[in-house]
């Protein structure tokens, strides 16, 4: 029994039951034993009761999805003989799948795992978000679409869907097919309805008790007017310089920056649902991360002192899908720098002074230009008498003698008084009442026209009021009563004028007031917008200063750098040209030794030479006696150099002189 066979077994087979039957041949028809390798791969799923029958049986159950292909050796043993004669054979069973699995909803979550490594999973909730408005549109849920698979990969039996619970009177309806959603009718109220919850199932085409059932969730929103904004376009962030390995990004004051998107569709303007993150950058990878809060968190000992980085922070409404983004200039400050309270920490405080100075003085100007104008304005009234009268009855001031009233004014009238009338023909009817107290009058250019007659009048006729006579301003009392009278008997068509002419004038002031009072406010917008504009030049101006600080601080180390490095090399060439000058030096004095040793070498031969010349004259010695001396000479002069050379290197200037000397002493001897 040799060779490889191959098996096709369902998965469905039961356990104990035999899978299939092995036979093995032998020529002598000795009794044969069957038996399972233990050490094949998948021999724990077979097993062999009777040994001499080759029958297989299955001892676990199969499984397609775990494991499609089994594999075991088998030996055939002569068990009666003592030659033990044993052959063996490696067989593979393939699995066939079998419909034992029930359609499942994807996305899978898996929940556990069992022994077999066979995932079980949990069917999802898809969600959906509508307004009141939404009708007849298909629902796109999340996650989506919709879609549930068989069970059993291999076969992938054809799915029926349709909505057990939720319908809502066929307000949903669902493909059988492809799980498709549609809504009919729009929500009337949601504060009555604010979620749908819906049934799905999804069953078995071919068997129908095969099904599986998942929730699909539909919540009705209110309409999104507005979408999220940020209330400004730039935050600024700083950070100290330290080693520990996580710090918050601070603002100004010291306070720990936040940073918020503002939707306008909640009351209090905090969208539960915006989920912010940072635009990712090469710069910032790794670097940077902010919470839900919107609190940024930076890895500070992967920062260095003078780094500056802007970051874009995107807020995103997980609802509506809408964005809003803004940027984030973070600096980073050294240890021992203080976080500043106030952008206007690098301002010259003369500078500020100046400013505020002048801020002061513009304001006092301009009180003092508006009080002189409310008083020319005063003053202008006050002059113009006929102007207030004619104002009084309701008519233009250019207009006289247009639509006078019958009822004279006050102030043309003529009164009769004995003081009036002396003084009066005293000056010849023609004279001026100035300088007198308690009289006022007019100039004659100023006089009006007389006034009209009427019969109900007590002075028509007379001849006590004249064309040429000049109008009293102020009346006295008791004419004042006289003439109440002849005023109540005047028609009340007059009267009627009068009354209408001063609520004319009060709804003129009233109007002008308001167009004051609106323009004022006006400008004090268009101050507080130009303020407003002067402010963000002043930050913009002021942060640009900051940068060219910041660079010009930078330069500056970088020249005393540079100097550094500089005086540096300039101390190291000083010390390698002193060095050579050293060298130089000793060679020059080494040069100098060899020279006097050379000119005392020359010294010492001369004088040796005058002494050999002295004994070769002196006939009384031998020969004998001669050479013997000349030796004791030369090895007495030899003796002599020999101490007199230390000396020379002690005293140069004398290098020629003092070995004479000796050597003369020692010739003598």
């Amino acid at each position: 029994m040799t060779g490889l066979l191959y098996f096709i077994n369902p998965q469905l087979t039961a356990v104990n039951s035999v899978v299939f039957t092995v036979k093995a041949i032998d020529a002598d028809g000795d009794t044969i034993t069957y038996i399972i390798d233990s050490a094949s791969p998948d021999a724990s799923y077979f097993r062999i009761d009777l040994p001499n029958s080759g029958k297989v049986i299955l001892d676990k159950p199969l499984d397609y999805e775990t494991k499609t292909k089994l594999q075991l050796v088998i030996y055939a043993v002569e068990t009666n003989t003592k030659e033990w004669y044993n052959t063996s054979a490696s067989l593979i069973v393939n699995v066939e799948d079998g419909d034992d699995h029930y359609p499942q909803f994807l996305p899978c979550t898996p929940i556990s795992q069992d022994h077999n490594h066979t995932v079980v999973c949990t069917n999802p909730i898809y969600v959906v978000n509508i307004t009141e408005k939404d009708q007849d549109m298909l629902l796109n849920f999340s996650p989506g679409p919709i879609h549930a698979e068989d069970g059993d990969r291999s076969l992938d039996t054809p799915l029926l869907y349709s909505i057990l619970s939720g319908a809502d009177k066929n307000r949903f309806q669902i493909d059988n097919q492809t799980a498709e959603i549609t809504m009919t009718k729009r929500v009337e109220n949601r504060h009555m309805t604010p979620i749908f919850r819906l049934r799905i199932m999804a069953s078995q085409l071919n068997d129908p008790k095969k099904y599986s059932v998942a929730t699909a969730l539909v919540r009705v929103l209110a309409e999104n007017r507005f979408p999220p904004l940020f209330n400004r376009t730039t935050y600024k962030g700083f950070i100290i310089e330290s080693s520990s390995p996580a710090t918050l990004v601070s603002t100004y004051g010291n306070e720990v920056l936040f940073i918020q998107a503002i939707d306008q569709d909640f009351v209090d303007g905090v969208n539960p649902k915006m989920h912010y993150s940072l635009q990712p950058t090469r710069a910032t990878t790794g670097l940077y991360h902010i919470t839900e809060e919107g609190v940024i968190i930076a890895k500070t000992d992967r920062l260095r002192s003078f780094d500056r980085l802007i970051l874009e922070v995107v807020a995103m409404d997980e609802e509506s899908g809408e964005v809003a983004k803004a940027s984030v200039d973070i600096e980073l400050l050294q240890r021992s720098q203080p976080i500043p309270w106030t952008p206007f920490r690098d301002m010259d405080v003369r500078i500020a002074g100046g400013i505020m100075g002048g801020m002061l003085l513009l304001l006092v100007t301009t009180l003092f230009l508006l009080i002189r104008w409310a008083k020319r304005r005063r003053r202008r009234q006050r002059q113009t008498p006929s102007g207030r009268g004619a104002v009084a009855l309701g008519k233009h001031l250019k207009v006289v003698n247009s639509g006078r009233p019958m009822i004279p004014l006050v102030e043309e009238v003529s009164y009769q008084n004995e003081g009036f009338s002396i003084d009066y023909e005293a000056s010849g009817g023609s004279g001026s009442l100035f300088g007198r107290h308690g009289v006022y009058t007019r100039k004659q250019s100023l006089i009006p026209p007389p006034p009209r007659c009427h019969s109900s009048h007590p002075d028509c006729g007379s001849g006590t009021v004249t064309g040429d006579m000049l109008p009293i301003l102020a009346a006295p009392e008791p004419l004042v009563k006289d003439l109440t009278a002849a005023l109540i008997s005047n028609s009340r068509k007059g009267d009627n004028t009068i009354s209408t002419g001063a609520v004319t004038k009060d709804e003129k002031e009233r109007n002008k007031q308001r167009d004051m009072e609106k323009e004022e406010e006006r400008n004090k917008q268009r101050d507080m917008e130009k303020e407003e504009e002067r402010n963000k030049q002043r930050d913009m101006e002021k942060e640009e200063e900051r940068d060219k600080q910041r660079d010009m601080e930078k330069e500056e180390e970088r020249k005393k750098q540079r100097d550094m490095e500089k005086e540096e090399e300039r101390n190291k060439q000083r010390d390698m040209e002193k060095e050579e000058e050293r060298d130089k030096q000793r060679d020059m004095e080494k040069e100098e030794e060899r020279e006097w040793e050379k000119q005392w070498e020359r010294a010492v031969g001369t004088k040796e030479k005058r002494n050999s010349e002295g004994e070769r004259t002196d006939k009384s010695r031998d020969v004998l006696g001669a050479s013997s001396e000349t030796a004791d000479v030369s090895e007495a002069s030899e003796d002599q150099t020999n101490t007199e050379k230390p000396q020379s290197h002690r005293m140069k200037t004398h290098h020629i002189r003092e070995p004479k000397d000796g050597h003369k002493s020692s010739s003598e001897e």
